[in-house]
């Protein structure tokens, strides 16, 4: 069986949850901020790739959003709530890519070594699967790695972005997650590493010992078993 960070991620915040989704094999329904997140990385993927200008993103940006949404829309929770909101958070994109833009120099891309990437590596005699995000060579040959965040800065993305980093047999000389609201945060390495290693430790341990408690907290009200499967038993 391969892992990822997110099975990882999901199993500290509930085991019964990674059990109906990883083992159970139930399907989750789209929800529209991670479609959202799905556009905004395709923009930031083709602008950088095919070297847009500002305004070609811009220009492209409703489009892209739009095509993930109708796409998503037969496995969304409630397709004509979200369509209804569809003109707000369209509007959303653009300061994002605004953002981006104003940010980009500052990246200093000069070779472009994995975009958008699916990649694989070992932790523990574990296999991991991942996406990466973005990794090139800068003007000073260094070898960074940026991953895009959709949500509110927390150290868990810390963790995901230094294991990811620690997968590769050439470990990046930056390590980078920029936030589409907030912009760039560079990251040490050896500030996280040990803890990082230590979260997906303990989350192998618990999806091993296959013991799927549930437990009940803030992300309880928009999970999808709760209302079925859970409150029955609080």
């Amino acid at each position: 069986m391969a892992y990822s960070f997110s099975q990882m991620k999901l199993i500290h915040q509930c085991p019964y949850k990674y059990k109906k989704l990883y083992i159970d094999k139930v399907k989750e329904p789209s929800g529209i901020h991670a479609v959202f997140g799905q556009a905004i990385h395709h923009v930031y993927k083709d602008a950088i790739v095919n070297n847009w200008e500002r305004k070609e993103a811009i220009d492209v940006w409703k489009h892209y959003f739009e095509v993930e949404m109708f796409n998503n829309a037969p496995t969304m929770d409630d397709p004509v709530e979200v369509f209804d909101s569809l003109q707000w958070w369209n509007n959303r994109g653009y300061p994002a890519i605004q953002l981006f833009y104003n940010k980009l120099e500052s990246f200093d891309i000069k070779k472009i070594i994995a975009i958008e990437q699916k990649m694989s590596g070992e932790f523990d005699g574990e296999k991991f699967n991942f996406v990466c995000d973005l990794i090139y060579l800068n003007s000073e040959g260094e070898r960074v790695i940026i991953d895009y965040k959709t949500g509110k800065e927390k150290e868990v993305d810390y963790l995901q972005i230094v294991f990811y980093d620690g997968r590769f047999e050439q470990l990046c000389d930056k390590v980078c997650l920029f936030y589409i609201w907030s912009g760039p945060i560079w990251i040490k390495r050896e500030d996280y590493l040990a803890k990082s290693d230590e979260y997906v430790r303990q989350g192998l341990a618990i999806a091993k010992a296959e013991k799927y408690e549930r437990i009940f907290n803030k992300y309880c009200k928009s999970c999808m078993f709760y209302a079925d499967d859970c409150s029955k038993v609080k």
